[in-house]
């Protein structure tokens, strides 16, 4: 490995050596490496105002961006898990043939 090569990929061919991930010390934020996927999944951070007069700081939003590898380059990738689904995952239907609702009321 070269360290310092500019591998790291954005839009175009805007190339980095290093990316520097600045957020919150309030808020843990996930970096890794993920085998099944074959990308560094890392938070998508947004600005907010920061508590006790800091300015503002970077907080994760509970979506995720990556680099995934290709021929030597770690490319960008905006959105990671960026599938809908029409019905909510669940096992079996809940409530819906029942004449009473969650709270035990007609």
């Amino acid at each position: 490995p070269v360290f310092g090569a500019p591998v790291f990929v954005h839009e175009g061919d805007n190339r980095k050596a290093r990316v520097v991930r600045e957020y919150s010390a309030e808020v843990s934020t996930r970096c890794n490496y993920d085998e099944l996927l074959e990308m560094i999944i890392f938070d998508h951070l947004i600005e907010m105002d920061g508590a006790y007069d800091e300015g503002p700081v970077n907080y994760p939003d509970g979506s995720y961006e990556a680099y995934r590898l290709e021929k030597g380059l770690w490319w960008h990738v905006d959105k990671v898990f960026d599938q809908v689904s029409d019905e909510a995952p669940r096992p079996a239907p809940i409530l819906d043939n029942r004449t009473k609702d969650i709270f035990g009321k007609q």
